[in-house]
C-alpha cells in the first residue's frame, strides 16, 4: 500500500510540473524574456519540481489532495514570480557581474577558472565560469543559480522548524514562508545577488550540528565561508556549537581543508595563493563609509565624519557585544536546547551587523530568514520578522526602485534595533536558571 502511494505521489509531481511548464510558457510571452523560451522554461520547471520533491518523499506528508494541491500551487507561484523577475537589469549587473562573465568568456579554455576579476571569492567565480562557457542567456543563468538556492534554504529553514514542531503543515508553511520573504524574493530573482548561496549553507550547517552530523556541519560551514565573509555572523554561534560539544573538536580540520579545497581549481589555473587568500581584505577597505544603505546603528549618526573614531568605536561594540553575549550563554550552558540555539543564532546575527560600520543593504540577509524561524517557534513573537525583514526591505527599495527612501532611514535602524533589544530579552529570559 506504501509502494502505490510513493508510486501515486512520483506520478503527481510529474504531472503538475507539465502544468507549471506549460504555464511558465504562457508567462514568457507576458514578461519580455529574450532569446529561446526552452532554457529558462525547462530551468524554473526543474526547481519548481526540486522545490516540491521533499513533500513527495516527506514520510509524514498528508494525504489530503486538497493540501497537496493547494500546497504545488503556492510553490508554483512563488517560483512564476521569480520567473517573471528575471528580465530586470541592476546595476549590479551592468557595472560588475556582466562584466566579470564576458572576461571570463575571452579566457581561453579552463584559464578563467585562475583569473582575478571583480571581488568575489573564486567559489562563484566558478559560477559564473561555467555560466559564460554555456550558451544560455548569462542573466538568466545568474539568477537560477540564486534561486536554485532560495530553495534549498526553504528546505533547510523547514529541516529547522521540524525539530520542535513535526507536522507536515507546519513544515510546508516554514518552507512557503521563505520563498515568499520580501527579501529573499527579491535578493535572488530581481537583483541577481547570491546571498541565498551561503545563507542556505549555513542554514544546513546549523541543522546538521543539532543532528550530529559534525563533520558535515563543518564543511558547509568551511563552504558558507568561502562564498561571502558575511558568514562571520554565523561564527560565534558555531563557537557555541563547538564548546556545547555538538561540533567535536577532532572534526574541526574540515574547516580549513573544505575552505582550501575550494581555492584548488584556481591555483592550479594560475591563480596565486596569496591573491586569493587577500580577497577578503580587500573587500573590507573597499568603501570609506559608515553605512552603505543598511538598518544599523550608524544610521543614528547621519553622516560619514570623524570616519576613523566611528569606525573603530563600531568594531569595539559588535566585538564587546558579541564576547558579553557569548560569555552569558555559556555560563547558562545548561539551557542552551536546539531551540534557544537557534534564537541565539538570530540575536547574533543582528547584533553584529548593527553595531559594525561599513555594512551594505544585504547584509541582514541571515538575520531576515532566521527571524522567521523564531516566528515559527515563538508564535506570540510573529511580529519579530516584521521588524527585522521590514528594515532590510527598505533599504533594498531605496536600492531596486529609487525614487527615495521608502520611510526614514532612522526609523529602519530603530525597527532592527527594537528586534536586538526584543531577541535578547527573550534569549536571557529563557536562559535564566531556575532557583529552587
Amino acid at each position: 500500500m506504501e509502494a502505490k502511494k510513493s508510486y501515486v505521489s512520483w506520478i503527481s509531481l510529474g504531472f503538475v510540473s507539465v502544468l507549471f511548464a506549460f504555464a511558465a510558457a504562457v508567462f514568457f510571452g507576458k514578461v519580455g524574456l529574450e532569446g529561446s523560451i526552452v532554457p529558462p522554461v525547462a530551468w524554473i520547471t526543474v526547481l519548481f519540481a526540486a522545490a516540491c520533491l521533499p513533500f513527495v518523499l516527506d514520510k509524514r506528508k498528508t494525504d489530503d489532495p486538497f493540501l497537496l494541491l493547494l500546497g504545488a500551487a503556492v510553490i508554483g507561484g512563488l517560483m512564476l514570480a521569480r520567473f517573471c523577475m528575471l528580465p530586470y537589469v541592476s546595476n549590479d549587473y551592468t557595472s560588475f557581474l556582466s562584466h566579470w562573465v564576458e572576461a571570463l568568456r575571452a579566457a581561453p579554455g579552463l584559464t578563467g577558472l585562475g583569473l582575478s576579476v571583480g571581488d568575489y571569492n573564486v567559489p562563484y567565480l566558478y559560477l559564473l565560469f561555467f555560466i559564460a562557457k554555456s550558451s544560455t542567456h548569462d542573466l538568466y543563468s545568474i539568477k537560477l543559480v540564486s534561486i536554485a538556492f532560495d530553495v534549498l534554504l526553504a528546505y533547510f529553514v523547514m529541516r529547522l522548524v521540524r525539530r520542535w514542531d513535526d507536522r507536515p503543515a507546519v513544515g510546508f508553511a516554514a518552507f512557503a514562508a521563505t520563498l515568499a520573504l520580501p527579501t529573499v524574493l527579491l535578493n535572488g530573482a530581481y537583483w541577481g545577488q547570491c546571498d541565498s548561496v551561503y545563507v542556505s549553507l549555513l542554514l544546513g550547517c546549523l541543522v546538521t550540528a543539532l543532528e550530529g552530523r559534525s563533520r558535515t556541519a563543518c564543511l558547509l560551514l568551511a563552504l558558507a565561508f568561502s562564498f561571502k565573509l558575511q558568514t562571520v555572523f554565523f561564527f560565534p554561534l558555531f563557537l557555541l556549537l563547538v564548546l556545547k560539544k555538538q561540533v567535536r573538536l577532532r572534526d574541526l580540520w574540515v574547516l580549513p581543508a573544505g575552505f582550501f579545497a575550494t581555492l584548488l581549481p584556481a591555483l592550479l589555473a594560475g591563480r596565486s595563493l596569496g591573491d586569493t587568500l587577500s580577497i577578503y581584505v580587500r573587500q573590507t577597505g573597499t568603501y570609506r563609509h559608515l553605512v552603505m544603505n543598511a538598518p544599523t546603528f550608524f544610521r543614528l549618526f547621519g553622516t560619514d565624519g570623524h570616519f576613523d573614531v566611528l569606525n573603530a568605536v563600531g568594531l569595539m561594540l559588535a566585538g564587546t557585544a558579541t564576547a558579553a553575549l557569548l560569555a552569558l550563554l555559556w555560563m547558562r550552558r545548561d539551557a542552551l536546547d536546539d531551540g534557544i540555539l537557534a534564537d541565539a543564532a538570530l540575536v547574533f546575527a543582528i547584533a553584529m551587523p548593527f553595531f559594525l560600520p561599513r555594512m551594505h543593504d544585504r547584509y541582514f540577509f541571515l538575520a531576515d530568514v532566521l527571524s522567521l524561524v523564531y516566528a515559527f517557534r515563538h508564535r506570540n513573537r510573529w511580529y519579530v520578522p516584521l521588524l527585522v525583514v521590514g528594515a532590510s526591505y527598505t533599504a533594498y527599495f531605496h536600492y531596486l526602485f529609487g525614487g527615495g527612501e521608502l520611510i526614514d532611514p532612522v526609523y529602519s535602524a530603530m525597527a532592527m534595533g527594537a528586534a536586538l533589544v526584543l531577541t535578547v530579552f527573550d534569549l536571557l529570559r529563557t536562559t535564566r536558571p531556575v532557583r529552587v
